[in-house]
């Protein structure tokens, strides 16, 4: 009787393992994607060792590297749109709102999350599907793939860093006014590369892989009195132009004077005022 009610008992095991290997392939079948397929083997993975399941689970395994597979082919496409996008542009794509090398370097990253996350769980999950030559193969692609990103990456970085310091310097010593010939009309002469290194070293701080230049570094460190100083000048520039906008032929004379001693005022921040002037912003102590 014993006997007889563990031969019950192991046919209804059996019988339960072989619906949840039918529910299995069905939600594998189901998947959309990958990354969902994945989340389906996750689900899975602690039933996929029983052996019924398991004859079910070993006939997906090449689906799996075969997806993995075009998934790496996808991200190669990719990768070369985003090379001719930067050649034809003269700069890289990247996520609104972010800059340039930021960007570009976020932007590689995903790439490589995308196919990094994937790969290790494969690895993790099932190490026997890459044993084979099939697998070795999707390695070798792999890996040929993180190394073009890894390139891409350092490339943007260095090309940065190689320029950033001499640009930074140059733009730093431009007057800190400049002076339209035709219309006399004035405006702060901060350059827009200035701005630029700002938000690089932003994002740039939130990644520690990278070394920042020190010249990035020493503007970003007086950023807001940077910020400050440029509303201000700001603020200036807008009243000045106002008036000499606004005021009428028969008015000009009543204020000649004053404009006189203004604009003498401001031909010091026009011709010798810099943003590294000793005592102004950023010195080159």
């Amino acid at each position: 009787e014993f006997e007889g009610d563990v031969r019950d008992f192991k046919l209804m095991v059996d019988d339960t393992d072989r619906r949840l290997g039918a529910i299995f392939c069905q939600a594998f079948d189901d998947a959309s994607g990958l990354e969902h397929t994945f989340k389906v083997l996750e689900m899975f993975v602690s039933l996929i060792e029983r052996p019924l399941i398991a004859v079910d689970a070993m006939g997906r395994y090449p689906i799996i590297l075969n997806m993995f597979d075009k998934e790496l082919d996808t991200c190669k496409l990719i990768f070369n749109k985003q090379n001719k996008a930067t050649k034809e542009l003269d700069s890289a794509p990247v996520h609104k709102n972010m800059p340039v090398v930021a960007g570009g370097l976020r932007w590689a990253y995903e790439l490589q999350q995308r196919i990094q996350v994937p790969f290790s769980k494969l690895r993790h999950l099932f190490p026997l599907c890459l044993e084979s030559a099939e697998g070795a193969m999707v390695i070798q692609k792999y890996e040929e793939m993180m190394q073009l990103l890894d390139r891409y990456s350092a490339g943007l970085y260095t090309t940065w860093t190689e320029a950033v310091g001499e640009s930074s310097q140059y733009n730093l010593s431009l007057p800190l006014i400049s002076r339209d010939s035709d219309t006399q009309l004035i405006s702060v002469n901060f350059n827009p590369q200035l701005a630029a290194v700002l938000r690089e070293v932003k994002y740039l701080l939130g990644r520690s892989s990278e070394a920042i230049p020190e010249a990035a570094i020493q503007i970003y460190t007086t950023r807001e009195q940077l910020w400050q100083y440029v509303a201000n000048l700001e603020l200036t520039t807008v009243r000045y132009n106002k008036v000499l906008l606004s005021v009428l032929d028969v008015e000009r004379p009543l204020i000649q004077g004053q404009l006189r001693d203004i604009d003498a005022q401001l031909r010091e921040a026009e011709e010798s005022l810099n943003w590294k002037s000793q005592g102004l912003l950023i010195s080159n102590t």
